[in-house]
């Protein structure tokens, strides 16, 4: 759409892409950063019984991270003695840039995508990511600060490590998705909460664990923290940083994990899509429908058209509804909202760990890494294979090019039989993606496809390509026998649908086998039933407060193995009677 607004004109094309990344992108990862600040420190509050920043801005401190933000404007921009100027300078930009980078590539919306071409946007985006360890070795090795230093190295060990398992894990949602594209994610899952492909089988559950697991070591966060280790190494590799170039390490590290809640929400969770998928009563409002879509985006008529108005249309040809250029860039915000739902919830499961969890020493972390997480990684990529080879999963799906099937009425002989001859013009026309046809509605017999000397029977729904069409016979249900005497009932008919076969569909339209249908819905009832768990555990802990109930919250869920309280410790020692005392010698 950028294009057909530049017309044509490459530096008003280039203008236009420049203003929104410095109109909507910049201003989009200050906004994240700075709420996922100070919503850390209202996690961190409540988890240690208090209620963190509750006065700057007035509502529950809303305007501490911009108080912040102003003050480190302001404070003196300070370089050590002795310290590499160059690398110094530059280490903060350098850690910013491939966040920023990283956040082109992020499908908010089926239409809010900065770079919607993309076919290596997963790569892509680990690619940039992975810049982001240079930033952190140029800030140790140029601050000239022993605790610099020691993050700098701690930070090369475990990055360079976890990428593994977390490239292996990206890899096994690749293979059951079969694309990179982060766009091609999104259509490919708008089914529902149940076509996820977290669900699809075992492994790839697992997978999204491992993923997220790894993605904790990514983003420097407890228990994988030791680069910055406050306890440790005063501040790690930023120790000698202040004012500014302190802050642009803040915010590349919130704005990465939101980036990497984003991977994990493209990739496993549906990406923008709803969880309701079709029956969503904001897509039923607007007339929307994920999956016909979805058809329309792989057929290509949705990247042909070059506004709102005519994706819309496009999208209206196969699903028969009514939505309008306004009404699709709502689903747009829609989307964009549930894909950043999706990734905050990443978000707050990484701060909740972060103030639950202790740090684990240096040597703890290569060996998760080495002998657990690679080991599992590369059973779940395997596992994946050996499950996609031998579970029916399904073939190419039809892409339906026109929305209205064209009606095919014929008379029957007194054998029943017909030899078909069938004009497709009706349906090929001004379509050259068209190459199969869908029968549906079949009246007064049976169509069959004659291979050489069989004959194979069709139903409605059976899908055949241009060229066995010149091979069909129709046969009534009365063949063989005496042929009816009114002329009505020798009367055939049938329908045909043009489309086109497309591989990568097969998961959003076709029809899936029985034990993979069983897997998913299984897996989706598991993840409910967890989710359900923790929010009734919420629920009770906000009663408790509101209704002040003083069993509410618990102060913990395993009062016997782990208590709580100033009088007691989670293992007791050993206990000695007292020593009797011996009678005073008279």
């Amino acid at each position: 759409m950028i294009e057909h607004l530049a017309g044509g004109n490459m530096w008003l094309f280039i203008a236009i892409k420049v203003a929104i990344v410095a109109m909507v992108f910049l201003p989009a990862i200050s906004v994240i950063a700075m709420f996922s600040i100070w919503w850390e420190r209202k996690v961190a509050g409540h988890i240690q019984s208090r209620v963190g920043p509750m006065h700057v801005g007035g509502w529950h401190g809303w305007a501490q991270s911009i108080a912040d933000g102003v003050k480190l404007i302001f404070k003196e921009d300070l370089i050590p003695r002795g310290a590499d100027s160059f690398l110094f300078r530059l280490a903060p930009y350098m850690a910013f840039a491939p966040v920023f980078a990283g956040f082109l590539a992020l499908p908010f919306g089926p239409q809010f995508v900065y770079e919607a071409g993309l076919n290596i946007g997963v790569l892509y985006v680990l690619a940039v990511l992975s810049v982001e360890i240079m930033s952190v070795i140029m800030a140790g090795w140029g601050s000239n600060s022993k605790w610099a230093i020691y993050g700098a190295m701690r930070e090369a060990c475990q990055m360079v490590s976890y990428e593994i398992p977390l490239g292996l894990s990206i890899i096994t949602g690749v293979l059951v998705a079969g694309t990179l594209n982060m766009v091609e994610l999104g259509y490919l899952q708008g089914g529902g909460l149940w076509d996820w492909f977290i669900f699809h089988n075992p492994f790839i559950f697992a997978s999204f664990l491992l993923y997220f697991i790894a993605s904790l070591a990514s983003n420097k966060r407890a228990p994988f923290d030791l680069p910055e280790s406050e306890s440790e190494l005063v501040a790690g590799y930023h120790t000698e940083y202040s004012g500014l170039r302190f802050s642009f390490f803040f915010f590349a590290e919130y704005a990465g994990m939101f980036i990497v809640g984003g991977i994990q929400a493209a990739l496993f969770m549906g990406g923008w899509n709803s969880p309701l998928g079709p029956i969503d009563p904001i897509y039923s409002m607007v007339g929307y429908d994920p999956v016909a879509a979805g058809t329309a985006y792989f057929a290509g008529t949705i990247d042909a058209a070059n506004t709102f108005d005519g994706k819309a249309e496009a999208i209206n040809a196969v699903s028969g509804g009514s939505l309008s250029g306004i009404g699709l860039f709502v689903v747009n915000l829609y989307g964009a909202f549930w894909f950043c739902a999706k990734a905050m919830t990443v978000i707050w499961i990484q701060m909740w760990l972060r103030w639950t969890l202790p740090r684990i020493r240096i040597d703890q972390v290569l060996h998760t890494c080495v002998k657990v997480l690679l080991p599992l990684s590369i059973v779940t990529m395997l596992g994946t294979a050996v499950w996609i080879a031998l579970v029916p999963q399904t073939g190419p799906g039809f892409v339906q090019m026109k929305a209205a099937p064209v009606a095919y009425n014929f008379k029957l002989g007194e054998s029943g039989i017909n030899k078909l001859a069938i004009d497709t013009s009706a349906l090929t026309e001004g379509e050259k993606k068209v190459d199969s046809l869908k029968i549906g509605n079949v009246q007064g017999g049976t169509i069959y496809r004659i291979d050489e000397k069989n004959e194979v029977a069709l139903s409605a729904g059976d899908t055949v390509t241009l060229a066995e069409v010149k091979r069909l016979a129709f046969k009534a249900t009365w063949a063989g026998r005496t042929a009816p005497a009114e002329e009505a009932a020798r009367a055939g008919s049938f329908e045909l649908t043009a489309g086109t076969l497309i591989t990568r569909t097969g998961h959003l339209v076709g029809e899936k086998s029985g034990i993979q249908l069983f897997v998913q819905i299984t897996f989706m009832l598991i993840f409910l039933a967890v989710i359900g768990a923790c929010a009734i555990i919420m629920a009770l802990g906000w009663m408790g407060v509101i209704f002040k109930d003083p069993k509410q919250p618990p102060k913990t869920l395993f009062p016997d193995v782990m208590p709580v309280g100033r009088d007691v410790a989670f293992t007791k020692g050993p206990t000695k009677a007292p020593k009797e005392e011996e009678p005073a010698a008279e």
